[in-house]
């Protein structure tokens, strides 16, 4: 298996208050051990520098509150292609995975093709509905520079499954798949497939700018009495421990992990943190199987991409853009299995 050079970069943010020193210039200086490096080892992705040991953390001015941020970096190389052998878990923590193909804007479909769009999605989002949505266009003048904006509404063919778990929706720009019912890859996967070639089947498009998808996972467990240790890698969670025992109490802590790849124009953003009740809120036409989610969870967020390095326009191939969709599903699944625990799958996720 051959290796691709991946250059990362990874930020991780924590907000800390100390009670002691509301009014005073507070500092801290802790180990940067709070890295998930052994999890991104164990995914394949293989260091190349490590931060340095300690850093100081200082509070940065102003204000009645002492909030602290602790920021550091790591640079590290994806080695191979993620394998993603586990099947689907008896009770999946995703909350909402997104899909999207943007394309040049196309022209608007006739109420012939949108009949035939209906009938291609009739077994899963039989529901038509038409949504408007306000967009900013630059407007240029005689020179040929930007003047200016001008916001214009367009249509929105929307279709929906009849429990509001799946829409499949038509824009002038884009292709977009969402569901709070996930299922698996595979079933998710042929729905994709199918509004993309039934779209191109009707009118083609001319070329494509983005494929995009998003996986946004809320872990929530019974117990979290004792912290995340046991579910989650110990490396996502923070000098939580270090600056409690300094007397300091954190607030908020949320992690983000940039990526650039060797494969030109793909990257993966991975944000990850501790949160109260829910991340993914219900819409008019998309809503969630469980009504109320109260309690703590932990995010998951994985928002992968691929768009042309060389921004060129690409024809629209539907075999090659679920070839990308495939590899998209593939490094977050596998970036997925490396950041949770045995415990999490044996005692939650795959739980009788």
């Amino acid at each position: 298996m051959s290796c691709v050079p991946v250059k990362r970069m990874l930020r991780t943010r924590t907000s800390l208050r100390h009670p002691d020193l509301l009014h005073r210039h507070a500092s801290l200086r802790i180990g940067l051990d709070a890295v998930p490096v052994d999890a991104l080892e164990h995914s394949r992705w293989a260091p190349v520098h490590r931060p340095p040991e300690r850093t100081a953390v200082t509070r940065p001015g102003g204000g009645n509150s002492v909030l602290d941020w602790l920021s550091f970096r790591l640079s590290y190389e994806y080695r191979g292609h993620v394998d993603t052998p586990t099947p689907p878990y008896f009770h999946s923590p995703l909350a909402i995975v997104v899909a999207e193909i943007r394309h040049i804007e196309g022209a608007e479909l006739s109420d012939d093709a949108i009949g035939k769009l209906k009938t291609s999605l009739a077994e899963v989002a039989p529901i038509a509905r038409i949504e408007e949505a306000q967009r900013f266009v630059a407007s240029f003048g005689v020179s040929g520079f930007a003047d200016g904006t001008r916001q214009e509404t367009v249509k929105l063919r929307k279709f929906s499954s009849r429990d509001r778990q799946l829409t499949v929706t038509f824009g002038p720009e884009a292709i977009t798949v969402e569901t709070t019912a996930y299922q698996s890859w595979t079933w998710f996967r042929a729905i994709v497939k199918r509004a993309l070639e039934a779209r191109q089947e009707l009118s083609p498009l001319d070329g494509l700018l983005r494929v995009g998808l998003r996986m946004v996972d809320e872990i929530r467990v019974e117990d979290t009495l004792e912290g995340w240790k046991r579910w989650i890698d110990a490396s996502l969670l923070g000098p939580s421990d270090v600056v409690e025992r300094l007397g300091y109490v954190t607030q908020k802590q949320q992690g983000v992990l940039q990526t650039s790849t060797g494969n030109p124009g793909r990257a993966l953003i991975f944000r990850y943190g501790p949160g109260e009740g829910r991340a993914v809120v219900d819409s008019p036409t998309l809503i969630r199987p469980i009504a109320d989610y109260t309690g703590e969870f932990f995010l998951l967020d994985f928002d992968s991409f691929e768009e042309p390095a060389d921004q060129s326009i690409p024809e629209v191939r539907p075999a090659d853009i679920m070839n990308t969709m495939d590899a998209l599903h593939s490094e977050s699944k596998g970036l997925f299995e490396a950041v949770i625990t045995q415990a999490l799958r044996d005692e939650v996720l795959n739980a009788n």
